[in-house]
């Protein structure tokens, strides 16, 4: 059950918790306050580190989070002004359900997102992201290694601004596939990962209908 947390469970991952903020809020042009709710739960990096600590899943599943909305960022560059909660969320959940034999269904999830959003809307969250990234969601732990370092580098607490942006290529271990790869790519990936995430019923069609998952 998610229950109250002690004030103190943010210390244990202040710096995860605030250069992941730092990073999204960078990224996406985002405001790091919840448009739903102004309670000081909400605020981004408080908000990161409730659900760091409700998950107990490890700093390597935030960091894998972060790996997904650079791809995803690649694949949108224009996209500013989004939601960062929406965004840390969805690729937090993909990125501990790819990670972890055993996740939380996504009413659990809900629950870990402070209830911002109805459990309808994280399943949409969820089938967003992976409809955006074309199930490019595969992750091993020297990319997310990599990656890790060059965040805790430029997004720590007291780094300098401005903040730098990576090229799209960081936030994987080899190049970047090109389009027509990518293409032939994305079934066999949709029919690995498919079975980790909560489809329901629905098919890549009824995600082509979707709002994107970067709005509020």
């Amino acid at each position: 059950a998610i229950s109250a947390w002690p004030s103190t469970a943010t210390s244990a991952n202040d710096g995860s918790r605030v250069l992941s903020a730092n990073f999204i809020a960078h990224l996406f042009a985002c405001n790091k306050f919840s448009s739903r709710s102004r309670h000081p739960d909400t605020y981004l990096p408080v908000y990161i580190a409730f659900a760091i600590h409700h998950t107990n899943t490890g700093e390597e599943a935030v960091y894998a989070a972060l790996v997904l909305l650079q791809r995803l960022k690649g694949r949108y560059p224009k996209d500013t002004r989004s939601s960062g909660h929406k965004l840390f969320i969805a690729a937090f959940m993909v990125a501990s359900k790819f990670l972890y034999d055993e996740s939380y269904k996504n009413s659990t999830w809900r629950k870990i997102a402070q209830k911002l959003y109805s459990l309808p809307e994280i399943n949409q969250m969820e089938r967003e992201l992976c409809f955006h990234l074309e199930w490019d969601i595969a992750l091993d732990t020297p990319t997310i290694s990599n990656f890790r370092a060059l965040v805790s580098r430029d997004f720590h607490p007291g780094a300098s601004r401005p903040y730098p942006t990576y090229p799209t290529e960081t936030a994987y271990k080899r190049r970047r596939p090109n389009r027509r790869e990518n293409i032939q790519l994305t079934s066999h990936r949709r029919a690995q990962c498919s079975s980790r995430v909560e489809f329901s019923s629905h098919t890549d069609s009824a995600c082509r209908k979707l709002v994107p998952i970067t709005q509020t």
